[in-house]
């Protein structure tokens, strides 16, 4: 399959010229970037390689500090299994900005987290706010790990929108990101900044946690701030010619439909996103309906927070809390079946906040979803929660400032 994704563009990646002239070095030392940790079993039975070969590349990454083991793990009886992971060149910060909630984490050059901070603001409505933002949070943590001597000058950031090309960075949740943000946040911060577009690192993140053997085909079924069915297909993540693969929530529902944050009318994200849930919770619980959620509590709340408010509501069977989730259960239904259908696979993860933490939903879901499936009573769809934290998907963030991951 062809790939083309910008996050080629922006700040050289780092690379190992003594590790470029290596090719089985290349392929061990990017299966283990890929799973985070890896044991020496496991590069055999993924690469194919012999265990002298591998045992000889791990033991010369070793020595140049390209790696590091991370403890053992012991399986049943026997001797301890040792783990390896990559090591970055340097200590480095990792951002995740989503609509309205900036993520911050830093690692040390092992990746071991060594503190991590976030905030949820009411709105983050233009670009000199959402650079506020992230520098709010980035040095209030900075200042928290201010006792280290080794403190991060670089920046990885994680931004719900997509870098079409040079010019132009395109987002339905956060329509003023420009192409100079990188820029700004560098002055602001006095970092170097590397933008990563928010399909990267999750869909990675998820992979990783994977306890089972890799399946062929996986679908990131998201539902937060934007809608989104990122797949990975062979072990490789698929983007498109444009690298707009898996924009699930830009399908149209509806033409004269609510207006949606690409332009157009009537996207399954102007019905289901977080952003349009809240509005639709303010506009509906300010003219009066009965139910228990507090309508100040909502209104002085992000999208995130309603959700949760929602939930509460929805666990206790407030009737408009049940009668709320019905029409959205059935469209995130409705669009599961097109996934399903079109793709066909293996696992299906369900992401983002609207989602996580709520499996009674996931079910739903999953069960309305069988009317939308062809020969839905011979094919069960394998739709669970994902597993990735916020702090894993940083992590990966920071791990992709310096290498690529999808060679």
């Amino acid at each position: 399959m062809k790939k083309r994704f910008p996050v080629r563009e922006g700040p050289q990646i780092h690379k190992h010229s003594i590790l470029s002239k290596n090719f089985a070095e290349r392929v061990v030392f990017s299966s283990i970037a890929k799973q985070f940790e890896v044991s020496a079993p496991d590069l055999i039975s993924s690469t194919g390689m012999p265990g002298s070969t591998i045992a000889g590349i791990l033991n010369r990454l070793v020595r140049r500090g390209l790696i590091t083991t991370n403890g053992t793990e012991v399986r049943q009886r026997g001797r301890p299994t040792i783990r390896y992971r990559v090591r970055i060149p340097r200590p480095i910060c990792a951002c995740q900005l989503e609509a309205t909630q900036v993520s911050v984490a830093v690692f040390d050059r092992n990746l071991a987290l060594c503190g991590s901070d976030v905030e949820t603001f009411a709105t983050l409505n233009s670009l000199v706010a959402g650079v506020d933002a992230v520098a709010t949070v980035i040095r209030r943590l900075k200042k928290s790990l201010a006792h280290s001597t080794d403190l991060p000058k670089e920046l990885a950031l994680e931004i719900n929108a997509i870098r079409l090309d040079r010019d132009r960075m395109v987002s339905s949740v956060l329509p003023w990101a420009e192409v100079n943000l990188e820029e700004r946040l560098a002055q602001k911060l006095g970092m170097r900044v590397k933008v990563l577009p928010s399909v990267l690192s999750p869909l990675i993140a998820e992979k990783q946690k994977l306890r089972v053997r890799n399946p062929e085909s996986i679908i990131r079924f998201q539902v937060g701030d934007g809608i989104s069915a990122h797949g990975s297909f062979g072990g490789e993540n698929y983007y498109g010619h444009s690298s707009l693969a898996g924009q699930l929530g830009h399908v149209i529902v509806d033409p004269r439909g609510p207006l949606c944050g690409c332009g157009r009318r009537g996207c399954l994200e102007a019905y289901c996103g977080g952003p349009a849930l809240h509005k639709r919770l303010l506009e509906e619980i300010g003219s009066g309906v009965a139910t228990v959620i507090d309508y100040e509590k909502i209104a002085k709340s992000s999208p995130r927070a309603s959700i949760v408010f929602l939930w509460d509501a929805w666990k206790l069977r407030d009737s408009y809390a049940r009668d709320f989730m019905r029409p959205v259960f059935e469209h995130l239904a409705w669009s599961l079946g097109i996934v399903m259908d079109l793709v066909d696979p293996e696992l299906v993860l369900a992401c983002g906040y609207v989602l996580s933490d709520h499996p009674e939903w996931v079910e739903e879901i999953r069960n309305r979803a069988q009317q939308w499936t062809l020969y839905s009573p011979a094919r069960p769809i394998p739709f669970t929660l994902g597993q990735a934290s916020v702090e894993d998907q940083l992590r990966v963030a920071g791990t992709l400032y310096f290498y690529r991951l999808d060679d």
